[in-house]
């Protein structure tokens, strides 16, 4: 077992606060707890800023694909969302998952409850069902490894100034005396390197939903982008 995965890190549930009908965070006014105010989520928020609007966009084209090869389901679906616009999250969001815009979301999903589970002493690397697993897994702990010692894992978190929050990945106390805040990606890079770096200076730069401290701890933080692609070999971004 590596050096890391002997200290048991923390991994946090999912965040505990409540949703609007968009799925967006409904977090207390700082200034005024009793309020609810509505937060997007980080990667919404970076994907937004770098891409002008990209999710729906892809939305759109997966929902219409679905359309198409959904069989019988996908054109009462279709119908029934054109006559009545009630329910178009439902709607739109079954489309999608007819067209196949999920699966890469639910491999990256597994992957990093893997990860969690071989990082908290739950799972071992050598107990993953086949060789590409556990090969895939090992590099994964072994990039991790090499950055320094992992304190807490899914760890949800608030950025009150830009009115976002969401679940940083991975923080780790650095040799250098650093918190690296680290993301795990597993899907295609695509230019999205802007996307990403804004998406972790909005965890460092943020409080953790649990108890109100920085994510950074006051120190200095350094951001890592691990990129683990479903079609390609582990490597930091």
């Amino acid at each position: 077992m590596s050096a890391l995965t002997a200290r048991f890190p923390t991994m946090h549930t999912k965040p505990l606060w409540d949703r609007d009908s968009r799925d967006r965070p409904l977090i207390p006014d700082p200034d005024n707890p009793d309020n609810l105010l509505t937060y997007r989520r980080v990667s919404t928020f970076a994907r937004t800023l770098d891409t002008a609007g990209g999710l729906p966009i892809w939305m759109a084209a997966h929902a219409v694909k679905g359309a198409v090869v959904g069989g019988q389901e996908g054109i009462d679906i279709a119908k029934e969302l054109a006559e009545s616009p009630r329910s178009q999250k439902k709607h739109v969001d079954r489309l999608v998952e007819l067209g196949g815009g999920n699966q890469a979301r639910d491999t990256g999903t597994n992957r990093h409850q893997v990860l969690a589970e071989v990082l908290t002493g739950r799972l071992r690397v050598e107990d993953a069902p086949t060789q590409e697993a556990r090969e895939e897994i090992g590099r994964l702990v072994e990039l991790l490894d090499g950055l320094g010692t992992v304190t807490d894992l899914e760890v949800p978190v608030v950025n009150h100034r830009y009115r976002c929050a969401g679940s940083a990945d991975y923080l780790i106390d650095r040799p250098d005396g650093t918190v690296a805040v680290v993301d795990l990606k597993t899907g295609k890079k695509d230019g999205k390197h802007i996307q990403w770096a804004l998406q972790l200076g909005l965890y460092a730069s943020a409080t953790r939903w649990d108890d109100g401290s920085r994510v950074d701890k006051g120190r200095k933080p350094s951001m890592f982008v691990l990129h683990a692609p479903q079609d390609g070999r582990t490597k930091p971004a």
